[in-house]
């Protein structure tokens, strides 16, 4: 009876805590080599990039690739790093520009054919995780501890995005007051960078608007309490 009730009591939880904490070690550690180099970005899409005239206009703005801002253990267990990252997904390594006196960033993508529906046009779902990600992103430096939440995403999707296109997300902050943050942005064309002879053809009339999207983002008090890095 004594054994039963020390095994129920003890021996049970302290094995479950071991064995979860165990396994979350291992989910998350400190490097892994595998991805201590970030995503490799198509030199051929590179060229072609720095000759549009998008390019021209963010060039002179501080930038960076996404990988660059993920700690090297995690970025399997991001989204846009790990489950949608390769080849016939997110086929580049995204390329950020931020223009830190405007609150706006531009990020590009080429998004592969594996992230179609069965019509040929990217899924709205991964659009919807682009433009969460990307909106948050913006708004985070202007929080109080750089980290925040989406309390509510809006998104108006415009327009459908071929499957094998280069897209930009561009976002900006229009209200910003304490722990909370309000970002617009949109997808959009990039002309110039079109495979098909009817994306070049479309590229004719401008830039093509996908989708728009509105984001309120807010720092959780107690998030003043959790350590650097976290």
């Amino acid at each position: 009876m004594l054994f039963k009730t020390i095994n129920r009591v003890l021996i049970l939880p302290l094995t479950g805590f071991t064995l979860g904490t165990a396994s979350f070690l291992r989910v998350w550690p400190d490097a892994i080599d595998d991805y201590d180099e970030p995503m490799r970005t198509n030199p051929e899409l590179l060229r072609k990039w720095r000759r549009t005239k998008l390019y021209q206009e963010l060039k002179h703005l501080t930038q960076w690739r996404q990988s660059e801002r993920i700690p090297p253990a995690h970025r399997r267990n991001h989204v846009g790093q790990g489950l949608l990252s390769g080849v016939g997904k997110l086929e580049n390594d995204p390329l950020v520009f931020h223009d830190e006196v405007q609150n706006s960033i531009s990020i590009v993508y080429q998004l592969g054919k594996q992230l179609g529906d069965s019509q040929g046009y990217v899924n709205n779902g991964v659009l919807s995780i682009l433009l969460d990600e990307a909106l948050c992103y913006c708004g985070f430096p202007l929080l109080p501890s750089k980290r925040g939440v989406t309390a509510r995403l809006d998104l108006d999707f415009v327009g459908k995005i071929p499957v094998d296109s280069t897209v930009v997300l561009k976002a900006r902050v229009v209200e910003h007051k304490g722990r909370k943050c309000v970002i617009s942005g949109t997808l959009e064309s990039v002309p110039g960078m079109e495979k098909s002879w009817w994306g070049r053809l479309m590229s004719v009339w401008g830039v093509e608007c996908y989708a728009r999207a509105k984001c309120v983002l807010v720092e959780p008090k107690w998030f003043k309490w959790l350590p650097e890095g976290v």
